[in-house]
């Protein structure tokens, strides 16, 4: 082929127009890479973040911009955010900005979101605001959220979101109450018991209990109408009881729907456990042999457990049987504890001899059950099993004492002094919190030794008591020991507490800004902000369960999490926490809920919500993450927002279903995709 000027020019051209492209790529990448600093380390100088907008045209760059302001969570930055997002014209950016407004909260965000013209938004702002109006909780909020019941078409969200306004107040605002009248009832959904099971009361029984027995009210729906039925039990359970009593009919069909759930294989196992946890108050000998079977058949150890509970409200006798048949059957395990635990509500004198025939054997959680078992009896040998347990070298079953003998009000001086000696920071909190509770506090000296010792990630929440010590006592601190204290806070929350409790000695010290103190490892250059997900395996005592990480999420989550995996971190750890139909939790390298690695990783929060098999990472507030993580056995729509959602499960939710506490993670691995969380 000849080779011609204008086959030179074309080939220079394209040449200068690739160079150009990937320059400006890795400019684009690099000063992402700078927001990302800024926001990881929390910096909290408005002008900074509104320098770095000034400078940047880029309709990406900004967007970033007002996504990581608003994750940063910083009031002081509302201003800023709401002239920005008054200012723009461009989509990207205006969504950006209402997004960070609402992560952010409070009055002021409230206020905004009001004002804002709601039928203009996308759909996917839309769901944001009606997100944060519910997480604002406001009368204001929750009038306006009513009103757009009727001129929206995402009441599914709206719904959800009462229920969260419903949850932040003591008790419903009567508006709110008012609202589930006749016509609410009509065209029962999903959503509409979801909130119905925050916001219901004592007066609804009767249309409550109609949905349940009404074959046109969906099967999800039906879960949460028996969520209901369990709260009006627990908050208001005389009121709930005297009802039904009075009202055959209403009994007996709640009795029928009840017995179809729990006997129906097709039923997911969320639904009969909440069947369960209300069946008790309603049923009669036709359930007996429904809880026999399920007691002896349920894969998944949430139900029988459940069903013994219900059996034993139904009638004690005929259940204290089936509790000692599956107490012998049982291995050692934290089921068998669970067993004995529910003896505790039968036969306090044969629940303390099982304890006590087992308490050298299984593993810490198998114990710990049986140390709660113990405080439930009250009986005078098992307080004094109790205070042997505080002087135990394993710390998880030392706090189970001791909590077992708060419940009792039968804490020693001597069992105090023991925790305040163990040199564990879980321990000395729990301590120190009882003793408050007195209205006694340690010297000052103590506190600045205790401060100065526990000054890593994992003592937090001892730090944090610790402020709460030096509030109620009214301590005083001099210059020197204010900034020692200073200088050894675990985190920047810890500082700013710091400062507020002691205003004049912090505006005469030398302190450096209060920022987010990253670890070199989670830095920004060493994060691939594009990389494509990676799928990792868990393999445990009960099964595998494969998850998908979610980079574009929560890319350091996902980054520092997939570091841990490739040092084989989690390989051996336990499942430390199990609520059924909640969550579990893993990861603690103490196994006690109480661990974690030496540095904190900032919260990467988003209004994606948490469904079941999504994974989270555990906190203790904001920004406190590290190892910890979370799986939902059901969706938990009120975590949305609040706690870093950086994985879904992909296989293996059966798995997720049977883990109890002791369960351990044999291995962790990446089974697909980058394999580090540099993209690598």
């Amino acid at each position: 082929m000849k080779i011609t000027p204008s086959i030179i020019f074309f080939t220079l051209s394209l040449f200068l127009l690739l160079s150009c492209k990937s320059e400006q790529t890795g400019d684009v990448e690099e000063k992402l890479k700078t927001i990302k600093q800024l926001e990881y380390q929390r910096v909290s100088d408005p002008d900074q973040w509104l320098a770095l907008y000034s400078n940047d045209t880029y309709e990406g760059l900004r967007t970033e911009i007002l996504k990581s302001m608003g994750r940063c969570e910083n009031d002081t930055f509302l201003p800023v955010l709401i002239e920005l997002t008054n200012q723009t014209q461009e989509d990207s950016i205006l969504e950006a900005g209402i997004q960070a407004i609402a992560n952010i909260g409070g009055a002021s965000a409230t206020q905004f979101l009001i004002s804002l013209d709601f039928k203009s938004l996308s759909q996917k702002l839309q769901l944001n605001v009606i997100h944060a109006l519910g997480k604002s909780g406001t009368d204001s909020a929750v009038q306006l959220l009513l009103k757009l019941l009727s001129e929206s078409a995402q009441n599914d969200a709206i719904y959800r979101s009462l229920a969260l306004a419903v949850r932040k107040q003591s008790q419903p605002a009567g508006f709110l109450t008012s609202h589930i009248d006749s016509t609410f009832f009509q065209n029962i959904t999903e959503s509409k018991s979801y909130f119905l099971s925050y916001a219901a009361s004592p007066q609804h029984l009767l249309p409550i209990i109609d949905q349940l027995n009404n074959n046109k009210t969906p099967a999800k729906a039906k879960k949460y109408i028996l969520k209901t039925l369990v709260r009006l039990k627990q908050n208001d359970g005389p009121t709930i009881t005297k009802m039904l009593q009075n009202d055959s009919l209403a009994t007996q069909s709640l009795r029928q729907s009840l017995k179809h759930l729990l006997i129906d294989t097709q039923k997911d196992w969320q639904t009969k456990y909440t069947a369960l946890k209300f069946s008790g108050t309603v049923a009669d000998s036709s359930f007996f042999p429904v809880y026999r079977q399920l007691i002896s058949n349920a894969r998944i150890s949430h139900i029988p457990l459940a069903a013994l509970e219900a059996f034993i409200q139904a009638d004690a006798n005929a259940a204290l049987s089936a509790i000692l048949v599956q107490i012998n059957k049982s291995a050692d395990t934290y089921f068998k504890g669970e067993l004995i635990d529910l003896l505790s509500l039968l036969d306090k004198q044969m629940t303390f001899r099982y304890a006590m025939q087992y308490l050298d054997r299984g593993d810490r959680y198998f114990k710990g059950k049986l140390l709660d078992a113990l405080g439930k009896t009250g009986l005078k040998l098992s307080r004094q099993k109790l205070h042997q347990f505080t002087f135990v070298e394993d710390i998880y079953l030392v706090n189970k004492a001791f909590d077992n003998l708060v419940q009792l009000n039968a804490v020693t001086n001597r069992d105090f002094q023991n925790m305040m000696n163990t040199g564990y920071s879980s321990a000395i909190t729990k301590a120190l919190n009882w003793r408050m509770q007195r209205n006694r506090y340690p010297e000052p000296g103590k506190v600045i030794d205790l401060f100065t010792q526990f000054n890593t990630a994992p003592h937090y929440d001892l730090q944090n008591t610790l402020i709460d010590v030096m509030k109620k006592s009214q301590i005083r601190l001099n210059p020197e020991e204010f900034q020692q204290i200073y200088d050894n806070a675990t985190h920047y929350s810890v500082r700013q507490d710091l400062k507020k409790l002691f205003p004049e000695l912090a505006e005469n010290a030398d302190l450096p800004p209060i920022r987010f103190n990253l670890t070199p490892s989670l830095q920004p250059d060493s994060i691939d902000f594009n990389r494509s997900p990676s799928l990792v395996e868990l393999k445990t005592t009960q099964g595998s369960i494969t998850i998908r990480l979610l980079p574009g999420i929560a890319p350091l989550t996902v980054h520092n999490f997939l570091n841990l995996v490739n040092k084989k971190f989690y390989d051996g750890l336990t499942f430390h926490r199990v609520i059924a139909d909640f969550v579990i939790q893993g990861g603690d390298p103490s196994g006690t809920g109480w661990g974690g690695l030496p540095f904190f990783i900032p919260n990467e929060n988003s209004f994606e919500p948490f469904k079941r098999g999504s994974v989270g990472i555990a906190t203790s507030g904001m920004d406190t993450g590290s190892c910890q993580f979370f799986i939902c056995q059901s969706e938990q729509f009120h975590l949305t927002g609040d706690y870093t959602l950086f994985g879904q499960v992909t296989k293996g939710m059966q798995t997720v279903d049977r883990v109890l506490p002791g369960d351990k993670i044999i291995e962790a691995k990446v089974i697909s995709g980058p394999l580090s969380g540099n993209g690598s």
